[in-house]
């Protein structure tokens, strides 16, 4: 049984978290570059065998969480519509594309060779998204009982990934999510 409208709302506020809408990042010479990054489910991963300059993580940096986003907002849009009488089953259903996305994104950070100054803020948001993860992964067993704690954990678990997504932006020259 699934709250109506609240929910929706919290998992939306998730998808603007890692990317927001500032695409431009320093290069470091006063001037910018912009960095686009198409929203797409199928991106490709932004592994590197080398170091990555600042200016070519802030890239992959949106290039990664764009399909993340791209998920999480269309699970926001399908949770606005459940009502009392969705299930728990139908609703981790509607977030499977979400989790694997979310999934992705945790292997793509893990697999980047990240600037020295964004490596613990990169580990710490990798954390981060991989509890909000684990969230989603709990909704087929809740209870009507469990529905304000699960909430509670999961907004926490956003919160965690909006101030990590925040970090990792700054150490890598891009502007914070708007």
């Amino acid at each position: 049984m699934r709250p109506r409208n609240s929910f929706g709302l919290v998992i939306l506020g998730t998808a603007l978290l890692l990317a927001g809408c500032g695409g431009s990042q320093s290069t470091g010479n006063g001037g910018t570059s912009t960095a686009t990054a198409k929203a797409t489910v199928t991106a490709t991963s932004s592994v590197s065998p080398s170091t990555l300059s600042l200016a070519a993580a802030g890239t992959a940096y949106l290039a990664d969480v764009a399909p993340a986003n791209t998920a999480v907002a269309a699970l926001a849009t399908q949770a606005d519509a459940w009502t009392s009488s969705t299930t728990d089953a139908e609703a981790e259903a509607d977030a499977q594309p979400t989790i694997s996305a979310l999934n992705a994104l945790e292997t793509q950070l893990e697999g980047t060779n990240w600037p020295t100054v964004a490596k613990v803020d990169v580990e710490t948001l990798t954390t981060d998204v991989g509890q909000l993860n684990a969230s989603l992964e709990t909704l087929s067993t809740l209870n009507f009982l469990d529905e304000g704690t699960w909430m509670q954990g999961f907004t926490s678990a956003a919160n965690a990934v909006n101030v990590a997504a925040g970090e990792v932006r700054h150490d890598l020259g891009l502007p914070p999510a708007s």
